[in-house]
C-alpha cells in the first residue's frame, strides 16, 4: 500500500506546486478603471485574508495588494463670500452685508440646532437676536448661485 500511495503523493505534490498564479481577484462588487495618468481598482465583499508566498509570486486572499501612482493630486479651490457680519458681539442684533445676489442664512445653535432661516434680500439684512438667551450662535450663509457657504460665530451678550 506504502509502495502505491508513495509515488501519487508525490506526483500530487509537484503539480500542486507548478501552479500558475493569474493576478485576478473574484469579489461581490468592484471594478477597475483607466486612464491616461492612472487606473483605479476596487473590490467589495472580501472579509477573510490570507497570504501565500512562494519565489517571485505573491497571493493574497481577502484584499487586493494596492499599487499607487500618485503624480498630483487638484485641489478644488473654495469661492469665498464676501459678506460681512456687524456688530460682534452684540446684544440684540446683527446685520449681515453683502453685494452678492441669491443669498439665504441660517441661525444655529452650537448643537446645530436651526432656530431660523431667511433670506438676504437687501445689500444689508438685519437679523433680530433679542429673544435669544445669552450665547455664542452660528450664521450660515449660503450663495445658491455659487453654491458655497459661509459660517460665522457670533457673540450674543
Amino acid at each position: 500500500m506504502k509502495k502505491i500511495l508513495l509515488p501519487i503523493l508525490t506526483v500530487f505534490s509537484i503539480h500542486s506546486f507548478s501552479q500558475t498564479i493569474d493576478n485576478k481577484v473574484v469579489g461581490s462588487a468592484g471594478g477597475s478603471f483607466e486612464a491616461a495618468n492612472g487606473s483605479l481598482s476596487s473590490t467589495m465583499g472580501e472579509t477573510v485574508t490570507n497570504t501565500l508566498e512562494q519565489t517571485n509570486v505573491t497571493l493574497t486572499q481577502g484584499f487586493q495588494q494596492p499599487t499607487f501612482f500618485i503624480t498630483s493630486v487638484d485641489t478644488p479651490k473654495k469661492e469665498k463670500l464676501e459678506v460681512e457680519i456687524f456688530p460682534n458681539p452684540t446684544t440684540d442684533v446683527v446685520y449681515l452685508k453683502t453685494s452678492e445676489k441669491l443669498m439665504k442664512y441660517h441661525v444655529l445653535d452650537l448643537s446645530g440646532k436651526i432656530l431660523e432661516t431667511g433670506e438676504l434680500i437687501e445689500s444689508q439684512t438685519k437679523i433680530n437676536l433679542l429673544n435669544y438667551a445669552k450665547n455664542i450662535y452660528l450664521i450660515e450663509v449660503y450663495s445658491t448661485s455659487k453654491n458655497t457657504k459661509n459660517t460665522f460665530k457670533v457673540t450674543k451678550q
